[in-house]
């Protein structure tokens, strides 16, 4: 099922959160740069992979770290990412768009959460990219 998460319960993370958000900020940049390749070239092979594996990686990350919210939409991304690698769904202006702004929402989240260490509010996002 696409939307079935489980969260790992762990008492204390805080001692992961600057590995955490060192490398979702490495992913976040990485799959940035996928996008911006990608608007000049929907089918370039390699932009398309590494979105993919960064999507996946940071959904991993989220989810264990607890940002449910944050988690879900690196899947729905991850997902998009899949469907167009394995060309089951072609990368049209539209979804490209709707990809980059997911990918803002994405960034804004992780901001919030290096600061305040609460995700955003990203059901709309999510639901925009479903």
């Amino acid at each position: 099922m696409l939307y079935d998460v489980t969260v790992m319960a762990i008492d204390d993370l805080s001692e992961y959160k600057e590995l955490f958000d060192t490398t979702a900020h490495e992913y976040l940049e990485a799959l940035k740069k996928s996008l911006t390749e990608l608007a000049q070239n929907p089918v370039a092979t390699e932009a398309i992979a590494t979105a993919y594996i960064s999507t996946h990686s940071l959904k991993s990350q989220c989810l264990a770290m607890g940002f449910t919210q944050t988690g879900l939409l690196c899947k729905v991304l991850e997902y998009n990412f899949s469907q167009i690698k394995d060309k089951e769904k072609q990368l049209t202006p539209v979804l490209q768009k709707k990809l980059e702004q997911a990918a803002n929402e994405l960034e804004n989240s992780l901001t919030t959460i290096r600061t305040t260490n609460i995700e955003i509010d990203l059901q709309q996002a999510i639901e925009h990219l479903s």
